[in-house]
């Protein structure tokens, strides 16, 4: 194989592995934007009305995240002495 070949190769295979980098720290920052929003529609009783025209969707979303994060801290408060 040529040099420009294995160039090339390098080059891709950086390229690849930056997005793919990118692409996580995207999907972290959506998750923690998400777990805000479900905390502020949980702790300030938030209604639907307030998200526009996906706002069901929204808050049906928001309350179950945090049901579940509701129902995860209630498990690590129980004592099994």
């Amino acid at each position: 194989m040529p040099l420009t070949g294995v160039v090339l190769l390098v080059a891709t295979a950086l390229l690849v592995g930056a997005l793919a980098v990118g692409l996580g720290a995207i999907i972290v920052l959506l998750a923690r934007i998400s777990r805000s929003l479900a905390n502020a529609s949980h702790n300030l009783g938030l209604i639907p009305e307030q998200f526009g025209p996906l706002g069901p969707a929204v808050l049906k979303y928001t309350r179950s995240l945090a049901g579940l994060r509701a129902e995860a801290d209630s498990t690590q408060a129980i004592d099994h002495s």
